[in-house]
């Protein structure tokens, strides 16, 4: 016997069932607790060292473990025009150290160079410039990060 042949509207259906079977379709109203169309978070230019050079990193993610930057997006710093994106300038940041600061923000890992046994070595050097850079954006949890960099 052969099986009858499969509708767009049976493919919708069952595809639809597996989908909130997953718990992957969730309702628009929990997607939605922020001011965004979506729930998408507000990106932000930070300004890094003297070059200025331009990091494009999400609100959200800069605002979920620095108090520095939680205080600096309060609703006071917010720009005059609500076209204009937010930028905040870091001038005595290092770059290198902030680029290390930006991908532990997404990752919450930080990479180091082959175990060098040398305390003058340029990887503890980074690392300590890191944790200042921490201490600077009052990030616990990134210091800590670093601690354990130099443990490890």
């Amino acid at each position: 016997m052969s099986e009858p042949p499969l509708t767009t509207q049976a493919v919708a259906s069952t595809t639809a069932s597996i989908v909130t079977s997953l718990n992957m379709v969730k309702p628009q109203d929990e997607a939605m607790k922020t001011d965004q169309p979506y729930g998408f978070s507000t990106p932000m230019i930070v300004r890094v060292g003297a070059e200025q050079h331009p990091f494009v990193i999400n609100q959200d993610v800069l605002t979920r473990s620095s108090d520095y930057f939680k205080t600096g997006l309060k609703e006071c710093w917010t720009p005059k025009d609500e076209t204009e994106i937010r930028t905040l300038t870091l001038q005595h940041a290092g770059l290198k150290s902030f680029n290390i600061y930006a991908d532990w923000l997404h990752s919450r890992v930080v990479y180091t160079q082959a175990k060098d046994t040398n305390k003058n070595s340029e990887s503890y050097v980074l690392l300590s410039r890191c944790y200042a850079l921490g201490d600077l954006l009052l990030d616990v949890d990134f210091k800590d990060t670093i601690t354990d960099a130099f443990v490890c």
